[in-house]
């Protein structure tokens, strides 16, 4: 069988010895499955933006460890014979007899071939089909990836696989949720089924299809063949529109936009320093970014911040709404230093390093909106409704800064207008001030409870992904009473109805001396130490896209 053979890079395309499709293996086994799979990448030079790419799950019948019996069907059998097909890498894995598909396996092979293609490949047209078990294999994956795909085409499949009445091997897990393709409702998809299937009743995608639109999608299509048995694939595939509608996809334009909540106290407003180096008022440019990012031993890490010319990287797919000095002033625009509550661009907060997580591990655009103000307590300045006596002003006013900021989108960020946003998590970094009060300290726990509980309950999102980050500025040696809040704080997030998807995150370790630091005199704001404060982020928004992905 043809090897595959990346040959040279000419400029910034990349060039392909021979076209076909090449016998792999994946490098790193997933929940038990290391799976074999044909790649076929097209010839020569790749386009600019790069080829599309499609994954083909095969049906029960095709599983083993013979990859010739993946070209029985769909698009490995007629790559040479279809454009589009020849055109795109198609990726055709085998799933082992007795198996099943497995969402998480599918996603380390695609992440494997797409970084191992590296620029050939565009992202923005990554694309899944499959008939029978794959399609079943389908719908799984956009339940749980929807981001990273930008339309699926799942051919005789379903959800649940509990409901089939035949036996399909010993070693199936069952992970699909319906109820996780509310996920995937701004996802193009086009389903088929034969009307007469004795195998996997049409119904089954009925059910899914159904599921897409009362989420709201108006994007899924289903094609019902009349008096057509299981072997709707053969129809589908041999279609010249099927292939002009899902190579015609891509993310670029697609709808959703992943909104995030950040809030707490002046430490989430931010006061790192950026480049002030005065040797009396900042301790000559001790901890500050510009001196930290001077480090060799840094250079990797923090590498992202500047771009090609030197100048502080603003990001264009991660923008920020930051509303500074109890609101009268609104900062906004692309992800980089300076949305702080000091208005300029000397300072930056956690948000930075959240914001490039973040932004890395979406595709669709995201929005940070911080609402924060310095000198405010949980027990008194955000108390929840829950907690019992008067709301706390900064409670409504955290509420009112995220309608308000969904509200002028389309008039703050031009090239947000149209979308449709999400919320997808929120960050609470806060503590200090509850610290100097013995109610404030003994109801902690119970108030940080209350809050994302309430905030949930009146943002309409009952599951919402919640980090909380340690009240750190201490160190590993903190005074008792910044211990106790962060005993709370741990707490907190380890009630049993928290468990995945309330995550505490621990930040002493991340504090640095004052003597090394540009503000010497202000520990508690970790002394405006860069460092401290982009390794805060940097911890907050890895806990966030973990929750996510578990999500």
């Amino acid at each position: 069988m043809k090897r595959f053979f990346l040959l040279m890079v000419i400029g910034y395309g990349m060039v392909f010895a021979e076209a076909g499709q090449n016998a792999r293996k994946m490098a790193k086994a997933i929940e038990g499955q290391k799976l074999g799979y044909l790649l076929h990448v097209p010839e020569g030079k790749a386009p600019a933006g790069g080829w599309p790419v499609l994954l083909f799950l095969h049906g029960a019948g095709e599983r083993g460890d013979d990859l010739d019996r993946v070209k029985v069907h769909g698009p490995p059998k007629l790559i040479q014979k279809v454009d589009e097909l020849r055109n795109a890498v198609v990726i055709s894995p085998q799933c082992p007899q007795e198996s099943w598909w497995i969402a998480r396996t599918l996603m380390q092979l695609l992440r494997e071939v797409i970084d191992g293609l590296g620029d050939a490949v565009d992202t923005n047209r990554v694309y899944v089909t499959g008939l029978s078990m794959g399609g079943y294999g389908s719908w799984d994956l956009i339940s749980k990836y929807p981001d990273f795909f930008a339309a699926a085409a799942p051919i005789c499949g379903g959800g649940d696989i509990g409901r089939l009445s035949i036996n399909l091997g010993s070693k199936i897990k069952r992970s699909f949720r319906i109820e996780d393709l509310k996920e995937a409702r701004n996802l193009p998809v086009w389903a088929f089924h034969g009307a007469k299937d004795g195998v996997v009743p049409q119904k089954e995608s009925e059910l899914l299809v159904a599921a897409l639109k009362d989420a709201g999608s108006t994007r899924v299509k289903f094609t019902s063949y009349p008096g057509v048995d299981h072997n709707s694939w053969t129809r589908t595939y041999a279609n010249p529109e099927f292939y002009k509608w899902i190579f015609a996809k891509s993310k670029r334009g697609s709808g959703r936009l992943r909104i995030f909540l950040l809030a707490g106290q002046s430490n989430m407003e931010g006061q790192a320093v950026v480049d002030l180096d005065h040797e009396k008022y900042y301790n000559g440019g001790k901890g500050i970014l510009t001196t930290v990012m001077a480090n060799p031993a840094n250079a990797a890490r923090y590498a992202h911040l500047r771009d090609a010319k030197g100048n502080w990287r603003v990001r264009d797919d991660v923008f920020v709404r930051a509303v500074i000095r109890d609101g009268q002033r609104v900062l906004r625009g692309g992800l980089s230093i300076g949305y702080t509550g000091y208005g300029d661009r000397h300072h930056f907060g956690p948000e930075l390093q959240i914001g490039h997580r973040l932004g890395d591990r979406f595709e669709q655009p995201v929005l940070l909106i911080k609402t924060a103000w310095g000198g405010k307590s949980l027990h008194r300045d955000f108390r929840p409704p829950s907690a019992g006596e008067e709301t706390g002003e900064y409670y409504k006013k955290m509420l009112a800064d995220y309608h308000e900021g969904l509200k002028r989108i389309a008039e703050e960020f031009p090239e947000l207008a149209g979308s449709e946003p999400e919320l997808s998590g929120f960050f609470w970094f806060q503590g200090w001030n509850d610290m100097f009060d013995d109610k404030a300290r003994a109801g902690y726990e119970q108030n940080l409870v209350h809050l994302i509980r309430d905030l949930r309950r009146d943002l309409g999102a009952p599951d919402l992904p919640v980090v909380v980050g340690e009240l750190g500025n201490g160190g590993e040696d903190a005074g008792k009473s910044m211990k106790i809040i962060r005993a709370a704080q741990a707490a907190a997030c380890r009630r049993p109805g928290f468990a995945g998807n309330v995550r505490f995150v621990k930040t002493a370790s991340f504090a640095r001396p004052a003597k090394e630091s540009p503000n010497v005199g202000h520990g508690h704001h970790w002394f405006g130490n860069a460092e401290s404060y982009f390794l805060i982020g940097d911890a907050l928004g890895v806990a966030m896209v973990e929750l996510l992905k578990a999500k």
